[in-house]
């Protein structure tokens, strides 16, 4: 053992409480425990905007308010803030997955703050306008399509892109994304939303999110993402079964606003995550670990559980 005063014994004292980062696979498990025990509870999946991922702690910052927060997570600051330590969702094995949607299957990093990586839920948008500086703004757009190409997160999700993209498509699998010669049309966007609405209805669903809390209308469980180039498209709702990310101003959806140094924010989600450096130029798979750098009652136990559809 080496002296107490030693540099020798205050390097093992640093190392022993050093943490460790919490890789992508550990997030995933952590959000599957998250659904599982949601559906053992008889409760929806919590409405998640973004999530962020400090060193220590992971951050769930929610929609809607949930004053009772689902395993393994506790309510942090607000009802729409749940949080559990890193060393604790490190520890969770994995749980059983068959026949079990991916609760959040389009996460994706937009970025970093002095402590942490934020990453936001492209369906609680549903449509992501990039804007601000256009060169900015534009490599901010290819490096979040790279992201979904390449992440851990969203290797289930449909990804077309326009001609700009041919050269990420051919050098990925054809089942993480497709470039596309022509620009997507509005109608035909249109149409496969109507057509999801009408599949949801059918079944009694309120969304895309209620199908997976409910096990139900599987087709409907992996939303299709867009990156779509052509003025006035159609706007994607959140949980709609279709994203759409754009470079084109407009109304609807969600902003994220890139100023000229890279630095942007989200001003949409009325949260306070502050500002964050977007990633430039992003390599797809730099981020193999995540670490530090209205009418319908709220959701959860503390009100009736909704009964499940036989």
């Amino acid at each position: 053992m080496p002296d107490a005063a030693s540099a020798a014994a205050a390097a093992e004292r640093q190392w022993h409480a050093a943490i460790t980062p919490l890789t992508l696979r550990q997030l995933r498990i952590a959000l599957d425990a998250l659904a599982a025990s949601c559906f053992a509870a008889d409760r929806d999946l919590p409405r998640v905007a973004a999530i962020d991922v400090a060193a220590d702690r992971v951050t769930l910052h929610l929609l809607e308010d949930e004053q009772d927060p689902a395993v393994p997570f506790t309510q942090s600051t607000s009802p729409r803030v749940w949080s559990a330590p890193t060393t604790s969702l490190a520890t969770i094995e994995p749980v059983e997955t068959r026949g079990a949607p991916e609760p959040y299957p389009a996460l994706v990093t937009i970025g970093h703050t002095e402590t942490s990586t934020l990453l936001l839920n492209l369906e609680a948008a549903g449509t992501l306008r990039v804007v601000g500086d256009p060169e900015a703004a534009a490599g901010t757009l290819r490096a979040l399509v790279a992201e979904l190409a390449t992440s851990e997160l969203s290797g289930r999700i449909g990804l077309t892109g326009g001609a700009q993209f041919a050269g990420l498509a051919r050098a990925c699998s054809t089942t993480r994304i497709q470039a596309s010669e022509s620009p997507l049309a509005a109608s035909q966007l249109n149409d496969r939303l109507q057509s999801a609405r009408d599949s949801l209805a059918a079944d009694g669903l309120d969304d895309t999110l209620q199908a997976r809390s409910d096990r139900q209308s599987p087709d409907l469980w992996l939303p299709v993402v867009d990156v779509d180039e052509v003025p006035g498209p159609a706007r994607c709702g959140p949980w709609s079964g279709s994203i759409l990310l754009t470079d084109r101003d407009g109304s609807g959806g969600w902003r994220l606003d890139v100023g000229p140094d890279g630095r942007a924010r989200v001003d949409d989600l009325g949260l306070e995550l502050g500002r964050f450096t977007t990633h430039r130029g992003w390599p797809g798979d730099h981020h193999r670990t995540a670490k530090s750098r209205n009418t319908r009652p709220s959701r959860g136990t503390s009100g009736p559980a909704r009964a499940r559809t036989p």
